[in-house]
C-alpha cells in the first residue's frame, strides 16, 4: 500500500519511494506517466458492491517551462537554474525530465512540489474534511502498456497528528548594530513523543491505523517564519533546520540584515513537508544594537529625607528595550535586604522600609528584555541612613468587642515609615489606665487576662509610637464589659411560713451583699419525684414567694437559684422540705340508737362528705371498761343494725370517722341503751 499524506490542499500520494529510486531507476526511466483513480470508501455498504473507480488524473514528468509555474515560484526556479548552472527556463524542463533522485537534484528533492514535478508524487484537490477514498494507481509505460502499480486509502484532511505535541523554543538571541539572529531548537525524538497516541483509523479493516502513519520522518520538518511588519503578523520565508548528531533536535537558524536600533519580532511555526502547520512558538524580539553602545545607569545620588531614603538618577533615553530599572538594597551586615523593580522611565525612589541604625546600600542599574543578550554588570552604587522622622499620628475608630470571655480591640492607623509599634491601655475608669501590651504590630490586639471580670466594665486606648519612642496622642477610648459568666453562689437558709391556705418560701437576700445579683428563680418538686420544676414564671426580684399550690399531706422541696444582671445563673442552692399537715379527722357528736326487732339500730344524720370512706361501730357493755369495733359501714350508708345485742343487757355505742386516706377519728359522743327483753320494743 502506498503511503498518502493528508493536508489542507488536499491528500498528497506518494507514488515513488525516495529509498527505492535507485532500485526502480530503470523503470522509472521507462515510464510515460502513473494513472490515478479514485473510489469513495462506504463503512456503511463494505460488503456490497463496490462503487466504480473514477480517474482524477496523471502523474507525469513536468514537459513545458509554462508547467513549471504549476509547481515552483519565479524565485524556486531561479535558485534552481542557478544551483544547476541552467541558462533557462526550458533547460531546467530538461534536466528535471533526465534527474530525479536526491543525489541529483541535493537539496531541492525535500520539497514536495519538486517531487510533484518529477511526477513522484500525486496532489488530489477535490476532497472534502474526512472524507474516506481509496486510490488506485496504475503505471503506464512509454509503450503504452499498463501495470498495476498500487493503492492507497486515507481519510482526507485530517492533518498531521503529531505536530501539536511539537513546539520551537526560542534559544538564542544574537544582536548587533547591523544584524539580529534568532535561534529556535525543536525536540524530534524523546519519550513523550514516542508515546503519542496514533488516532483511531475508520476503516473497518485497518486496526493498526496503518493509514494515519506520516510517509515522511520528523527530521524534513520545516520553520515557517512569521514576522511583524507594519504593524501586522506577515508569514515570511521558511527555514531549513539543521539535524544535530544524536539525530533528536532540529535547529531553525533566522538571520536578518537590520538598521541600528531596528526591532525584529518574530515567530517560528512548525510545517510539515505538505503545508500541515503545528504549534508555534514564542515570540521572539530583538533590538538591532549591542551592549557597548547602549546607555546605562552611572551613577546616583542619595539623601536622607523625612522618613526615608531617597535615590535620584538621570533618565534613561526611551528605548522600547528598557524594561526597567532594579533596585538593590543592602543593610549593615551586607545582607541582601531588598529588591524593587520601576518603570524605566522613573528618575527617584524614595525608600521607606527602613530600620534606625542601619546603614543602607544600594545599587541600581538598567533591565533590559530577555535574549537581547545586553545587561548592566556594574551597578550604580549609593549609601544612606535613616535619620529624620515625623512625629506619629495617633490611631483612630478604636472598637472593642467581646468573645469568650476575651476582649478583641481593633483600629486604624496611617502607616509611616519610621512605625515601631502600638501600645494598649486598660482600666477601670477612663481616668486611669496601665499599659497592658506593646509593641503591636498589627491594627488589632486581643486581652485574655484571666483577671478580666464580666462583673466590670474596662476601658481601652492605644498610642503609636516610632523608632525614636516619640509617642502619638491617645485614641478614642471604647469602654466594654466582657462577655464572660459572672461567678454567682446561691441563696441558702430557706425558711417557710405557712398561714390561710398559703405557703411563703423566704430566703436570704443575696443582692445585699453581691451588687451583681439582680433576681432569682425558685424550683420545687414532691419529695418522691425525681425531678424539680421552676414554679415562677420569671425570675423574681425579692427573697420570697408565695405558693398555694399544695396538697394536705404532701412534702415539698424547694430550691433557690440566684440570676445576674448579665443572665448568669449560680448552682442551686440545698432544698428545703416543708410539709403541708392533714386536717384533724373529726368525730361523731350526733347520732341515734333504739331497739328494734332485729336488734340496736345505730342511725347517723344523713349528709354526705367527699373526704369520708366509712363509717366504725363500736359497742361496749356498761360494766366493761373499752369499746370494741363491732363494724365498719360505708360512707354512703348512714344506719347499722346490732343483732348481736343481748335482751335485757345495757350496751354503750359509739361511731367514728375514718377518711379516704384511710385516718381513723377519735370516738365522739357515747349513747347507751338497754336491749329490750323478748324482740320488739
Amino acid at each position: 500500500m502506498l503511503r498518502t499524506a493528508t493536508s489542507p490542499v488536499g491528500n498528497y500520494i506518494y507514488i515513488v519511494n525516495p529509498a527505492d529510486i535507485n532500485r526502480d531507476s530503470a523503470l522509472l526511466a521507462n515510464t510515460a506517466y502513473f494513472n490515478i483513480e479514485r473510489m469513495e470508501y462506504d463503512t456503511a455498504n463494505i460488503n456490497k458492491t463496490e462503487r466504480p473507480l473514477k480517474k482524477i488524473g496523471e502523474a507525469r514528468v513536468v514537459a513545458s517551462a509554462g508547467e513549471l509555474k504549476n509547481y515552483f515560484t519565479a524565485s524556486d526556479i531561479n535558485d534552481m537554474k542557478k544551483q544547476f548552472s541552467l541558462s533557462s527556463d526550458q533547460a531546467l524542463v530538461k534536466y528535471l525530465g533526465a534527474h530525479h533522485t536526491v543525489e541529483d537534484l541535493s537539496i531541492f528533492y525535500k520539497n514536495i512540489e519538486t517531487r510533484r514535478a518529477l511526477g513522484q508524487v500525486f496532489l488530489d484537490k477535490d476532497v472534502t474534511d474526512n472524507e474516506m477514498v481509496i486510490y488506485k494507481i496504475t503505471r503506464v509505460d512509454k509503450m503504452n502498456l499498463s501495470y498495476p502499480w498500487g493503492f492507497s486509502i486515507v481519510q482526507s484532511r485530517v492533518g498531521n497528528y503529531i505536530l501539536p505535541y511539537l513546539k520551537p523554543m526560542i534559544s538564542k538571541i544574537a544582536s548587533y548594530d547591523s544584524a539580529v539572529t534568532i535561534t529556535w531548537k525543536l525536540r524530534i525524538q524523546d519519550d513523550s513523543i514516542a508515546q503519542v497516541p496514533i488516532p483511531r483509523s475508520k476503516f473497518a479493516f485497518d486496526s493498526t491505523s496503518t493509514v494515519y502513519k506520516m510517509p515522511f520522518q520528523l527530521k524534513n520538518l520545516l520553520g515557517r517564519l512569521f514576522l511583524f511588519t507594519d504593524g501586522k503578523w506577515v508569514a515570511s520565508n521558511k527555514l531549513m533546520p539543521q539535524l544535530n548528531a544524536a539525530g533528536d533536535t532540529l535547529t531553525f537558524i533566522f538571520y536578518k540584515k537590520c538598521k541600528r536600533e531596528e526591532v525584529v519580532a518574530a515567530y517560528l511555526v512548525t510545517e510539515d513537508e505538505v503545508y500541515n502547520q503545528g504549534r508555534s512558538s514564542d515570540t521572539a524580539f530583538a533590538y538591532a544594537l549591542e551592549k557597548k553602545s547602549v546607555p546605562l545607569i552611572y551613577g546616583i545620588h542619595v539623601a536622607d529625607t523625612l522618613n526615608a531614603i531617597r535615590l535620584s538618577w538621570k533618565q534613561l533615553p526611551a528605548k522600547a528595550y528598557y524594561t526597567g530599572i532594579q533596585i538593590t538594597r543592602y543593610n549593615s551586615q551586607d545582607n541582601l535586604d531588598s529588591i524593587a523593580v520601576l518603570s524605566p522611565r522613573d528618575t527617584a525612589y524614595t525608600d521607606y522600609a527602613i530600620k534606625v541604625g542601619q546603614h543602607y546600600r544600594y545599587q541600581v542599574k538598567a533591565m533590559f528584555l530577555a535574549g537581547l543578550g545586553l545587561s548592566q554588570d556594574i551597578p550604580a552604587e549609593g549609601v544612606g541612613t535613616y535619620s529624620k522622622f515625623s512625629h506619629p499620628l495617633p490611631p483612630y475608630n478604636l472598637t472593642a468587642s467581646s468573645d469568650s470571655g476575651h476582649v478583641s480591640l481593633k483600629w486604624d492607623g496611617i502607616d509611616e515609615p519610621g512605625f515601631f509599634g502600638y501600645f494598649v491601655y486598660r482600666g477601670t475608669s477612663s481616668r486611669k489606665m496601665d499599659l497592658i501590651a506593646g509593641p503591636v504590630k498589627t491594627k488589632e490586639y486581643t486581652d485574655t487576662s484571666s483577671s478580666l471580670s464580666g462583673r466590670s466594665q474596662y476601658y481601652y486606648k492605644v498610642v503609636n509610637q516610632n523608632l525614636r519612642q516619640d509617642t502619638s496622642d491617645y485614641s478614642n477610648i471604647v469602654n466594654i464589659m466582657p462577655v464572660k459568666k459572672i461567678t454567682i453562689v446561691p441563696p441558702g437558709d430557706i425558711t417557710f411560713y405557712y398561714a390561710n391556705g398559703k405557703l411563703n418560701v423566704q430566703w436570704k437576700d443575696l443582692k445585699k451583699a453581691d451588687n451583681s445579683i439582680a433576681s432569682y428563680i425558685v424550683q420545687k418538686k414532691k419529695k418522691e419525684d425525681s425531678t424539680f420544676t421552676t414554679i415562677t414564671a420569671a425570675s423574681v426580684k425579692q427573697p420570697l414567694i408565695v405558693d398555694s399550690n399544695l396538697l394536705a399531706g404532701a412534702t415539698y422541696q424547694y430550691r433557690v437559684a440566684a440570676l445576674s444582671f448579665k443572665g448568669d445563673s449560680s448552682v442551686y442552692g440545698d432544698a428545703a422540705a416543708f410539709t403541708l399537715p392533714k386536717k384533724e379527722v373529726g368525730s361523731i357528736k350526733v347520732f341515734f340508737v333504739r331497739n328494734v326487732t332485729a336488734g340496736v339500730e345505730i342511725s347517723l344524720p344523713q349528709e354526705t362528705y367527699d373526704n369520708r370512706k366509712a363509717y366504725n361501730i363500736y359497742r361496749r357493755k356498761a360494766a366493761e371498761a373499752s369499746f370494741t369495733r363491732i363494724n365498719t359501714i360505708d360512707a354512703s350508708q348512714f344506719s347499722y343494725i346490732d343483732a348481736t345485742a343481748q335482751p335485757n343487757s345495757v350496751y354503750v355505742y359509739a361511731v367514728t370517722i375514718t377518711e379516704k386516706d384511710d385516718r381513723e377519728g377519735s370516738l365522739g359522743r357515747s349513747i347507751s341503751v338497754r336491749r329490750a327483753g323478748g324482740g320488739g320494743r
